[in-house]
């Protein structure tokens, strides 16, 4: 197959040296035009999750929903340990039902955390 290298410079700037036996992939991108392919309706009972037939998009919302309260999560900006909460329920789709934004922080630096916290304006932490 093709091998394509991903260059970091902001702004998608192409590699200045490529490794060998790869293509620049922002060069080989940047020409084509954007597809979107409509989505298959989601209906309230269908399976959410592979691998879950149980739990229909219904039950997830309301399971996000319990968390969310459990976690007293009610709007406003929310600052998550993904060590300490790695289910996606509790920092992605909680705050989501709830209203609020995540900040995620993997192996933070607990000397460094609060003021993480006031750059972010996070206004509840659960570390």
């Amino acid at each position: 197959g093709d091998r394509f290298a991903l260059g970091l410079a902001p702004l998608g700037a192409p590699l200045r040296a490529l490794p060998p036996g790869c293509a620049d992939y922002v060069v080989e991108v940047r020409g084509q035009g954007d597809r979107f392919v409509p989505a298959a309706p989601v209906r309230p009972p269908d399976p959410a999750l592979d691998g879950s037939p149980d739990l229909s998009h219904t039950g997830l919302l309301a399971a996000a929903a319990r968390r969310a309260a459990a976690l007293g999560l009610a709007g406003g900006r929310v600052l998550m340990v993904a060590d300490t909460h790695p289910d996606p329920l509790d920092w992605l789709l909680a705050p989501l039902v709830a209203g609020a934004s995540t900040v995620l922080c993997a192996r933070p630096d607990p000397a460094v955390l609060a003021a993480r916290a006031a750059t972010e304006r996070v206004t509840l932490t659960l570390p």
